[in-house]
């Protein structure tokens, strides 16, 4: 919604276009291991959790901002004008920032079998 809304009203629609690409690579790899839950790699999936609730905070966070930055933009009016265009500072911040960090760990997580599970217990 809040995505369709910024292109609709053509209000920050590159961060919501961000915001789009970034959910559809965090469901895409959530979909994934939501598959090795019930595969012989389900251990892989449970490896992958930390990176996956950080990129999920993260997405989360991104669409909180470009909501605010939306609400913010549309108050200028107000006598709060500097505390609004705070706002949109931080969202601009946090997508040019942060977000292509996310983007990079969503990329760095295993589609398939983790490495960090498949050491031999000798190994160590």
């Amino acid at each position: 919604e809040t995505v369709a809304y910024s292109e609709e009203n053509n209000l920050f629609a590159d961060m919501a276009d961000t915001l789009d690409n970034t959910l559809d690579k965090l469901e895409k790899r959530l979909k994934s291991a939501a598959g090795m839950i019930s595969s012989e790699s389900f251990r892989s999936a449970f490896a992958i959790a930390y990176p996956m609730l950080d990129a999920t905070g993260d997405v989360i966070m991104a669409w909180m901002l470009l909501w605010r930055a939306q609400t913010a933009r549309n108050a200028m009016d107000s006598k709060n004008r500097a505390f609004y265009e705070g706002k949109i500072h931080a969202a601009r911040f946090f997508f040019d920032t942060i977000v292509p960090v996310t983007m990079g760990k969503l990329d760095a997580v295993p589609a398939g079998e983790n490495p960090a599970v498949s050491i031999d217990e000798n190994s160590f």
